[in-house]
């Protein structure tokens, strides 16, 4: 597994946000995995529209990769959102973006969702950087249940594995009405990050090279 630097991403004090950070590309040209950010503003404003997310937030952080589809995809979704409060940042600094790490209750990550990743495997996510440093702030992790994701999150342990858009609505219903649970599970979350450290990769580095 990579590692990722632990100490840059702490826990803050957290809002009622729901966050997500990838970059906006539709994957119809270069065969890659679309972060899927078209149907995480879909399944909010269902939320929303069915009274159960009132006072909260979506807030989708990453930048355009180049291309009209791409360009087109990402207007698509700023479309989709109007009128709902999610923020959508395309040039977001580093401190920015820690800053919603660290307020943020709730990580969404839906690469990969309705793929059959058997037959599509370069369409799931690989493995998921960004959902690592938001668990590392404490934010629970509600993810699509595929590609390297699964190997993160631990489901009902620190976070919760998705399959379809009623899990992913479930799940985060759940953890939004008990502050035992999100502060369990976000505590959890945060113990599971120090597995993929830059001290433990040394460590298991050296143990490979050495037997």
């Amino acid at each position: 597994y990579p590692f990722f630097d632990t100490t840059l991403f702490i826990p803050g004090e957290k809002e009622n946000i729901i966050l997500s950070v990838g970059r906006f590309f539709t994957g119809e040209k270069s065969g890659l995995h679309c972060k899927r950010q078209d149907v995480m503003v879909e399944m909010f404003k269902k939320m929303v529209n069915a009274e159960q997310l009132t006072g909260w937030r979506l807030v989708l952080i990453g930048t355009v990769d180049p291309g009209k589809d791409n360009m087109a995809y990402a207007e698509s979704v700023a479309k989709a959102a109007k009128g709902y409060p999610i923020k959508i940042f395309h040039d977001a600094s580093f401190d920015t973006l820690r800053q919603y790490y660290q307020h943020a209750s709730v990580y969404w990550h839906a690469a990969g969702y309705g793929i059959d990743q058997k037959k599509f495997p370069t369409k799931v996510e690989h493995f998921g950087i960004s959902t690592l440093e938001a668990m590392a702030c404490g934010a629970v992790p509600i993810v699509v249940n595929r590609g390297g994701l699964p190997e993160i999150v631990q489901h009902g342990v620190n976070g919760f594995l998705c399959e379809d858009q009623d899990d992913f609505m479930s799940y985060t219903r759940k953890v939004m009405d008990s502050a035992s649970l999100m502060k369990k599970l976000a505590k959890s979350a945060r113990e599971r990050t120090y597995e993929f450290s830059r001290e433990r990769f040394d460590a298991t580095l050296k143990e490979m090279i050495c037997t």
